[in-house]
C-alpha cells in the first residue's frame, strides 16, 4: 500500500525539476557569492606549473598562483587549498591511507566555505598517459581505436558517469557553498603547423588536432553534468588561444630536451611543470571564472537550464509514443513501480532471500559493497522470464498493463545544443525468438534543440536495441500523423512533437510504422528490420497512442534511481539510464553495435561509428564529416545529397521531396527506396578529408551497404557514386568520382545481414 507520506514525497511536476538536483542553480548562485573558499582538484586546480610550491603540501605541488587561489585573491576571499597534483576523482571523495592524505571533501565539513572551485577529470581519462604515448607512438591516435571506437572517448563518458557523485559529495559536505567548476584550457593551435620535439619523437601537428578534439569532448562532458547539477561552469578551453605550446608567448609551460624515451616519461614525474599552465596562464584561468561570476550567468554559456525553462521544454517537445496494435505493456511510473512492494533487489549469487524494494528512495540510497557492480532486481519477485505473469499489481487489468504511466526526461546542454533525453521504462521486453526476452525494458529517444532557436528541434536519437540511430528533423514526421515533412524543412522551421513508433514487445524506437502482419504500402522498406543487425523486428504499426501523450503531468524528470548503480534484471541486461551512454554523452553516444564490415573496416579519423548512425532503418544514404560533427563548427558548406538517373542532365538537384536529402552542419541524410542500377548519388558541398559516406542498394536478399571514404571534397564540389549491374556474387558495381575526375570505389560493399 502506498502511504500518504510516500504520496507527498513525490515531486509535483517539472515546476519543481530543480528539486532533483542536489545544487541551487548556477545563475542565482553566481550573484550571491561569498567566501571563503576552497579549493579541490587535479593539478590544474593545485597550481602545477607555477612554482614555488608550499613545502607542507606532501608532494601535491599547491601554488599561491592557482586559479582559485588567484580568484580569492580578486574577490578578496580567504581561502583554504586542498587540492592536489595528479588527483583523480577518487581522492576527492575518498582517503588515501598509503599517502595519509585525507579526502579533499572532508576538508569542507572542517571549515565550511562559501565558494568550492574544482578541476578534475583529467587524470581519469588518462590524458597523462595519453600525451607520454603520442610523444613515443606515431599516429597515436590510431592506437586508441579499437574495433572502430575510440578508447579516449569511452573513458571521457566514463568519467561523466562518474561526476555527478562527485558534485552530490561536495553539496552534502557543504550545502550552501556554490560549486564553481572549469574544463581544461587546449594545449595546442587550433591549426598547428609544427611538432613538439622532432618529427620522429614528439607530438606531431596532426596529432595536436587529435589531443585538441579530445580535451573539447571531456570538457563537453564536464559542463553537461556541471550545468545539470546546478554548478557555475566556465568554459575555459578557449583561454589560452594564441599562447599554446609552440606559440612564442605560451602560457603553458613547454617541454624541453625530448629526444628519447625515457625524456617523455621523465617531464611527467614530480615535479612536473610540462603541459601545465605558467603563471601567467593560471591568472588568466582566475580572469575567465571571474567574468564568468561578475556576469551572474552561472556558466560559460548561459548557465543550467531553470526548473522552468526544463518544464518548458520537456513539454514543448514532448514525443508522441505510437505503439503497436498488439503492444500489451505500457511506460510505467517508475517510482509508483517501486512501490509496488514486491520486486527485490538481489546481490549475485543471493538470489534467494532479497530483500523487497521499499520505493525509490529506498532504492537510491541501497549501496554497494566494495567491488560489486551488479545487485540486480528481481521484477514481480520472480526470477523466470514467463511473460505471461508480469502484469499490473491490479489483477484485474489482465494481460495489458494497467499501472500508474510516465515517461521521463533528462536535460542537459553543450555550447551548441540542448538535449532532451527522453527515457520510458517497461516492466518486460519480448523478443520473437524469446532468446533476449529480460524484466525490465528501458527505451527513449533524444531530441536535439539548437540553443539559437528553441522554436523547433534539430535531429533525434532513436533507442534500438544495442544501438542509437539518428535523424534529421526534415526526415521524420510529427504531431501523430505519419505524413513526409509535417516536422518541417530548413526553410519551414517549425515541428515539435515527433513520432516515435515503438515495437511489439522489444520496444526499440523507430521513426516511421512498420506492419508485417497487414503489410504496409508505404513502408520504404519491405520488412521490419533492426538496424544494428538488419535482423527482422517486431511489428510497430503504430496504430495505438499512448494515453499520455500531450497529457498534463505525463512526463517528469528522472529522480535519483535513474543512477542507480545496479541493474534492472536478473540477467544483467538492463542497466540503470545513467549508465548508459545516451544519457551521459548525448552529442557523441559511441554504443552503436555493428558487427557489419561497412562499419568496422578500416578507421577515418574515428568518426566511422558517429556517422554509422545517421544509416537507420529506411535511410538511403547518408553523408558524414566527422569534424564538423565533433568541433560542431557550422561554417563549412552544408553537405547535401541528391539522386537521379544516370545520363540524365537534369538527374541531380531536383527539389523534390524524393530526391532532395536534408542536412544539417556535417551530415547530410537521403530517405527513401534503396538505389537500383542505372541510379546515381551525389553528394555535394565542402568537407574534410574524413568524410564518409553510406549508402544501400538493392532489395530482399540483393540488398547491400556500402560505405565510401575519400570523397574529395575539401575544396568543395559534387562527388557521385554511380550503381552499375551486379557483378561476380551478386555485389553491385559502385563507382565514386570525385570532383576532380579521379575515380574510386567503396572502402566496404556488404550484404545486409552479415
Amino acid at each position: 500500500m502506498v502511504t500518504t507520506a510516500q504520496r507527498t514525497r513525490r515531486l509535483t511536476g517539472l515546476a519543481l525539476a530543480a528539486a532533483c538536483l542536489a545544487l541551487t542553480p548556477a545563475a542565482a548562485r553566481a550573484a550571491e557569492l561569498h567566501g571563503p573558499l576552497t579549493a579541490l582538484g587535479d593539478s590544474f586546480s593545485a597550481g602545477e606549473g607555477a612554482p614555488p610550491y608550499d613545502p607542507a603540501s606532501k608532494g601535491c605541488d599547491l601554488s599561491d598562483d592557482a586559479w582559485g587561489i588567484v580568484l580569492a585573491d580578486f574577490r578578496q576571499w580567504d581561502h583554504r587549498h586542498v587540492a592536489c597534483s595528479g588527483a583523480v576523482i577518487a581522492d576527492v571523495l575518498q582517503d588515501d591511507l598509503a599517502r595519509g592524505r585525507r579526502s579533499q571533501i572532508s576538508h569542507l565539513v572542517d571549515d565550511p566555505p562559501g565558494v568550492v572551485t574544482l578541476t578534475v577529470g583529467g587524470n581519469d581519462a588518462g590524458f597523462k598517459d595519453v600525451l607520454i604515448r603520442c610523444g613515443i607512438v606515431t599516429a597515436c591516435q590510431s592506437s586508441y581505436r579499437i574495433g572502430g571506437v575510440d578508447q579516449l572517448d569511452q573513458d571521457i563518458g566514463d568519467v561523466e558517469a562518474r561526476l555527478p557523485a562527485v558534485y552530490q559529495a561536495i553539496h552534502a559536505a557543504a550545502p550552501q557553498a556554490a560549486l564553481v567548476v572549469t574544463g581544461y584550457p587546449r594545449l595546442f593551435p587550433a591549426r598547428p603547423t609544427r611538432p613538439v620535439g622532432t618529427s620522429a619523437l614528439g607530438i606531431t601537428p596532426d596529432e595536436m588536432v587529435y589531443l585538441n578534439q579530445k580535451t573539447q569532448r571531456l570538457n563537453a562532458a564536464i559542463q553537461r553534468v556541471a550545468t545539470t547539477m546546478g554548478a557555475i561552469y566556465t568554459d575555459v578551453g578557449e583561454t589560452f588561444d594564441g599562447h599554446e605550446v609552440t606559440t612564442r608567448d605560451h602560457w603553458i609551460n613547454v617541454p624541453t630536451g625530448l629526444d628519447d624515451n625515457e625524456s617523455w616519461q621523465t617531464v611527467f614525474r614530480n615535479p612536473t611543470t610540462a603541459f601545465h599552465p605558467t603563471a601567467a596562464g593560471y591568472r588568466q584561468l582566475a580572469r575567465a571564472v571571474k567574468r564568468t561570476l561578475d556576469a551572474g550567468t552561472g556558466s560559460g554559456t548561459g548557465g543550467a537550464p531553470s526548473a522552468r525553462v526544463v518544464d518548458q521544454l520537456a513539454r514543448r517537445f514532448q514525443p508522441v509514443l505510437l505503439l503497436d496494435t498488439h503492444e500489451r505493456w505500457r511506460p510505467l511510473d517508475v517510482e509508483r513501480m517501486l512501490e509496488e512492494g514486491w520486486h527485490r533487489a538481489c546481490r549475485p549469487g543471493h538470489d534467494t532471500g532479497c530483500p523487497h524494494v521499499l520505493d525509490a528512495p529506498w532504492l537510491s540510497r541501497l549501496k554497494l559493497v566494495s567491488g560489486e557492480q551488479s545487485r540486480f532486481l528481481q521484477i514481480d519477485g520472480r526470477r523466470d522470464l514467463d511473460r505471461a505473469r508480469f502484469t499490473s499489481a491490479d489483477r484485474s487489468c489482465g494481460e495489458t498493463e494497467c499501472a500508474p504511466q510516465r515517461i521521463y526526461v533528462h536535460v542537459s546542454q553543450d555550447p551548441d545544443d540542448i538535449y532532451l533525453d527522453y527515457w520510458w521504462y517497461f516492466r518486460f521486453n519480448d523478443a520473437d525468438a524469446g532468446t533476449w526476452d529480460h524484466q525490465s525494458d528501458w527505451e527513449g529517444v533524444t531530441v536535439a534543440v539548437d540553443r539559437k532557436d528553441l522554436t523547433t528541434f534539430d535531429w533525434v536519437a532513436f533507442a534500438q536495441h544495442t544501438g542509437v540511430q539518428r535523424y534529421l528533423r526534415a526526415t521524420l514526421t510529427c504531431d501523430g500523423v505519419e505524413l513526409r515533412g509535417n516536422c518541417g524543412t530548413e526553410s519551414s522551421r517549425h515541428g515539435r512533437h515527433v513520432n516515435v513508433f515503438v515495437a511489439d514487445g522489444t520496444h526499440a524506437t523507430y521513426p516511421t510504422s512498420c506492419n508485417r502482419r497487414g503489410g504496409n504500402p508505404d513502408l520504404l522498406i519491405p520488412t521490419c528490420l533492426q538496424q544494428s543487425s538488419m535482423r527482422p523486428e517486431r511489428d510497430h504499426d503504430g496504430r495505438l497512442r499512448w494515453g499520455g501523450n500531450g497529457r498534463p503531468g505525463s512526463v517528469d524528470t528522472v529522480g535519483r534511481w535513474a543512477w542507480w548503480p545496479g541493474v534492472w534484471d536478473p540477467g544483467r541486461h538492463v542497466q540503470s539510464p545513467g549508465a548508459q551512454s545516451r544519457f551521459r554523452n548525448p552529442r557523441w553516444v559511441q554504443d552503436v553495435s555493428c558487427s557489419r564490415a561497412s562499419c568496422a573496416a578500416g578507421s577515418t579519423g574515428g568518426f566511422e561509428g558517429a556517422c554509422a548512425q545517421w544509416f537507420g532503418v529506411n535511410v538511403t544514404a547518408a553523408a558524414c564529416d566527422g569534424d564538423v560533427i565533433d568541433t560542431g563548427d557550422d561554417g563549412l558548406t552544408r553537405l547535401r545529397l541528391e539522386r537521379g538517373l544516370r545520363g540524365l542532365t537534369s538527374a541531380l538537384g531536383d527539389p523534390t521531396d524524393e530526391l532532395a536529402g536534408s542536412s544539417t552542419p556535417g551530415v547530410a541524410q537521403l530517405l527513401g527506396a534503396s538505389l537500383r542500377s542505372g541510379e546515381v548519388l551525389g553528394v555535394a558541398g565542402t568537407a574534410g578529408t574524413d568524410a564518409e559516406l553510406y549508402l544501400r542498394t538493392g532489395e530482399g536478399p540483393s540488398a547491400y551497404d556500402a560505405r565510401f571514404t575519400g570523397l574529395g571534397l575539401e575544396q568543395g564540389g559534387r562527388a557521385t557514386v554511380t550503381v552499375g549491374p551486379a557483378g561476380a556474387g551478386g555485389t553491385p558495381v559502385l563507382v565514386l568520382r570525385r570532383p576532380d575526375g579521379t575515380r574510386g570505389g567503396p572502402r566496404a560493399v556488404v550484404a545486409v545481414g552479415t
